[in-house]
């Protein structure tokens, strides 16, 4: 008996340590992955944000050297100032006058802060060559960036004061109703501007600035393959993280867009109304800029019109394609006013019956406006797995041969 006692107690001081022994080796086991997978999901966040801006600075390169071709071919043939389209003028003004206000996509640097800021990223990757090539890479944006803001260069020819000067002295036919440069103006501008000293010498030195773009393309490309293979990362891997992390929808169905989503842009606003039976109905909230001629001041203002309408028609999903088609003759002025705030009081006073016969006028006008609109449009489209909002996206093609992306976020309207 005591044989047996003893045998049943030392088998049961056995199985109680093999399974404390179990135990401690599993959660061992499960913080060696968990740590595994933070290890690889750092890695795969820094290598994704590289070819990012690898991708940005390459389409920034292009778009250099198609408005350099634009600008060199006005710098050499002035006389086809008069001939060339209002894309062509916009292109060659874009190039040529400093933008204080410019903003370059490959600048966002929210990726970078959050690598480099975090003393586990360190410490997780336990990789030092993989985390210098990150800071390298990084390294190599902000020297871009310094060059872009400082070496002369990358200094536009034009200064932004003397493009202020020439606005100073523009009429009231300068602008569009939409406040943008006529055609007549803007190549009035283009012309001023390439007669400015600084022209030649920044055209010349395009070469120079894209070699400058190709080195930090090549130098950034190179340190990011060698990324992948320090990390054991795969393109399987990078398309799994932008599925699940980065691409944070899912396809759009008849059932989960039909409702009413809003569209909100600063002072505009739309509203979609999607019914489930293929109606649509949208209501546009909008501000148009009017010129008014103040004749006692001779003065002209311009002056803000918000302006309310509703528009019916029929919409279908095919596939992941939103279509609209709306019809023009249901447009329906639902609100119109003038903001004349801008107009001298003692002017207003005394032409104030006249603007009221001319809001009109004023009136017809953007309606006829309103209705010449294209009122067919096609969206890719998604929704958020939390189906509260919806992103439509359209490509179209740029005057200098790249492909501009379009999107927009709706909210959906409980």
């Amino acid at each position: 008996m005591t044989k047996k006692w003893w045998r049943d107690f030392t088998s049961g001081v056995i199985g109680t340590a093999i399974g404390v022994g179990l135990t401690f080796a599993i959660n061992g086991m499960v913080e060696t992955h968990k740590k595994s997978e933070a290890k690889r999901q750092t890695a795969i966040m820094a290598i994704y944000d590289i070819d990012c801006i690898v991708q940005q600075i390459d389409e920034f390169k292009q778009r250099e050297a198609a408005f350099y071709k634009v600008s060199m071919f006005l710098s050499t043939n002035p006389d086809k100032i008069e001939t060339v389209s209002q894309d062509t003028l916009w292109m060659a003004a874009s190039y040529l006058i400093e933008n204080p206000a410019e903003v370059f996509d490959f600048a966002n640097d929210a990726k970078e802060n959050a690598f480099t800021s975090s003393i586990d990223a360190f410490q997780n990757l336990d990789n030092i060559q993989f985390y210098d090539n990150v800071q390298r890479c990084y390294q190599r944006r902000h020297e871009l960036l310094q060059q872009i803001q400082y070496e002369l260069s990358f200094k536009r020819p034009v200064s932004k004061e003397f493009t202020n000067q020439i606005f100073k002295n523009l009429g009231s036919d300068a602008f569009g109703l939409n406040g943008m440069l006529s055609e007549a103006t803007l190549r009035s501008v283009v012309r001023q501007a390439l007669q400015q000293p600084g022209i030649h010498y920044f055209l010349h030195k395009f070469f120079a600035r894209n070699r400058c773009y190709s080195e930090v393309i090549s130098d950034m490309t190179l340190l990011n393959q060698e990324n992948k293979l320090l990390m054991g990362i795969y393109d399987d891997d990078m398309e799994e993280y932008i599925r699940n992390t980065v691409d944070k929808n899912k396809a759009a169905t008849p059932k989960n867009i039909a409702g009413r989503w809003e569209n909100r842009h600063d002072t505009k606003v739309q509203i979609y109304d999607l019914q489930k039976d293929g109606s649509i109905s949208m209501t546009n909230q909008t501000e148009i800029n009017v010129t008014v001629t103040v004749e006692d001041e001779n003065l002209d203002v311009s002056i803000v019109a918000p302006v309310t309408y509703t528009v019916d028609g029929q919409w279908q999903l095919e596939g992941d394609s939103l279509k609209m088609e709306f019809n023009p003759e249901t447009v329906t002025l639902t609100s119109f006013d003038l903001d004349l705030s801008n107009i001298p009081q003692a002017s207003l006073d005394r032409k104030r019956d006249s603007l009221e016969a001319k809001m009109q006028l004023y009136r017809g006008a953007i309606l006829q406006q309103i209705k010449g609109t294209r009122w067919s449009w096609a969206y890719k489209v998604s929704i958020a797995k939390t189906e509260t909002s919806m992103f439509w996206e359209n490509q179209y093609p740029l005057p200098w041969g790249q492909q501009q992306t379009y999107k927009e976020q709706l909210v959906k309207l409980r």
